[in-house]
C-alpha cells in the first residue's frame, strides 16, 4: 500500500513539472524551438533596418518585405533588441567617421550590412541570446503576448 501511495505522490509531483499538454502545443505552434535562430534574425533586420538611419529607406523595406514583419519580434524579441541595436547603430556611425580618414574617398561612408552580419555572427549575440531563454521558458500565453503589442495578430 505504501508503494501505490509513493508513486501516486511521485506522479503528481513529476506531472507539476511539466508543462501542460496546451502549453506544448501552443509554444509548438509558435515554432518557439525555433527562437534562438529567430531572435538572432530579428537582430539582423533590426540592425539593418535602424542602420541606415532613414525612415523612408525603412518605411519602404516594412511595406514591400514582410519577412520583418514577426508578431513574436515585435511583442517578445524587441523589448530587448532595441536598446542594444542603438548601439550597434552608434557603431556604425563612428566607423562612417572614422573611415574619412583611413579609407579611399570611394570608401567612406557606412559599412551596415557588413557591420549588422559581423554582430549577427557574434558571440555577444549568443551570449545575449542564451541570457534571454530563461524569459522566454516563463511566457505562459505566447498569444497573449503578441496582442499586448499587435492587438489584431
Amino acid at each position: 500500500m505504501r508503494i501505490y501511495k509513493f508513486l501516486i505522490l511521485l506522479f503528481f509531483i513529476s506531472a507539476c513539472n511539466q508543462p501542460n499538454s496546451e502549453l506544448k502545443e501552443h509554444r509548438k505552434s509558435w515554432g518557439f524551438d525555433n527562437w534562438e535562430s529567430e531572435f538572432k534574425e530579428r537582430a539582423l533586420c533590426l540592425c539593418l533596418l535602424d542602420g541606415y538611419e532613414n525612415d523612408e529607406i525603412k518605411n519602404y523595406i516594412l511595406k514591400n518585405d514582410k519577412s520583418y514583419f514577426s508578431g513574436i519580434g515585435i511583442a517578445i524579441f524587441d523589448p530587448t533588441l532595441k536598446p542594444i541595436i542603438l548601439k550597434e547603430v552608434a557603431e556604425i556611425k563612428k566607423d562612417s567617421i572614422e573611415s574619412v580618414d583611413r579609407a579611399p574617398e570611394h570608401l567612406v561612408g557606412k559599412r551596415i550590412f557588413s557591420h549588422c552580419m559581423k554582430f549577427y555572427k557574434s558571440k555577444r549575440l549568443d551570449s545575449i541570446t542564451k541570457k534571454e531563454i530563461p524569459k522566454w521558458n516563463e511566457i505562459k500565453d505566447i498569444q497573449a503576448e503578441v496582442w499586448k503589442y499587435i492587438p489584431t495578430y
